[in-house]
């Protein structure tokens, strides 16, 4: 019981991970954040690079919501379980909410795509104290 209140005393933390900074993303940062006030975006890039513009991008918007870069060299699903270990470990009681963008256009090819974030969502939401959910984007 003490548990259950420690953990609905600091509130859910939400991790939005961000491949690129489009209208997608931003809905789902704006859903995170109606969710709770602590909001962290990961940026999970294959290169440094890429990274790095992304967050000179991000440094430009003023909703003081916290970056974190992530190398994405394999799985990014690794890279980014292996960050939500490192958030366990930092506040171990706490609930995660990670919120995947999602386009949604109705061409084919973007349901393919989907599916990854949709096997994403089920092997995130395996973990113990994880809640994933995905925020679509309908593109008109």
């Amino acid at each position: 019981m003490i548990d259950a209140l420690t953990t609905a005393a600091n509130g859910p933390v939400a991790v939005v991970p961000v491949v690129r900074l489009d209208r997608p993303t931003l809905a789902a940062l704006a859903y995170a954040r109606s969710l709770t006030a602590s909001v962290r975006a990961v940026a999970v890039a294959a290169e440094r690079g890429e990274a790095l513009r992304i967050r000179e991008r991000w440094r430009r918007r003023a909703d003081r919501i916290e970056l974190d870069l992530v190398d994405a060299d394999g799985d990014v699903g690794d890279r980014l379980e292996t960050y939500l270990d490192e958030l366990g470990r930092r506040a171990p009681r706490r609930c995660v909410i990670v919120v995947l963008p999602m386009t949604l256009t109705g061409s084919w090819l973007d349901r393919v795509a989907g599916l990854g974030t949709l096997v994403l969502r089920h092997r995130l939401s395996r973990r113990s104290g994880t809640v994933a959910v995905t925020a679509p984007y309908r593109v008109r």
